[in-house]
């Protein structure tokens, strides 16, 4: 399986099922599917070539996970896909913001 697939199922994966869980009845945020979206989302950020554009929209969907709760009767659903969501976005984004700062930071003897 090339890089290109791995990507692409894990990220796929990832976002069904931030989206399709708290829509299944699992209303909420709840850590034990946290996990498995964190590691999808860490595999994907691991063989992704991240640019400014993927980290800064990470960054803004991890910053707006709580702007949906206002809305009346589907404002806590969204706000579950949205904690979802952002879960995958941080670790998704985790790594190529690690590379960056570990390549300004690096030491060389």
């Amino acid at each position: 399986m090339s890089e290109r697939e791995i990507v692409k199922y894990a990220g796929l994966l990832g976002i069904i099922l931030a989206i399709l869980l708290p829509i299944a009845g699992m209303a909420g945020f709840k850590a034990e599917i946290a996990w498995l979206i964190a590691i999808l989302g860490l595999i994907v950020g691991y063989f992704l070539k991240a640019d400014v554009k993927t980290l800064l929209a990470g960054i803004v969907l991890v910053s707006i996970t709580g702007i949906f709760a206002t809305i009346p009767q589907f404002g806590e659903l969204l706000t579950s896909i949205f904690k979802n969501l952002a879960v995958f976005a941080g670790a998704v984004i985790a790594i190529p913001a690690l590379r960056v700062i570990w390549s300004k930071f690096k030491v060389k003897f």
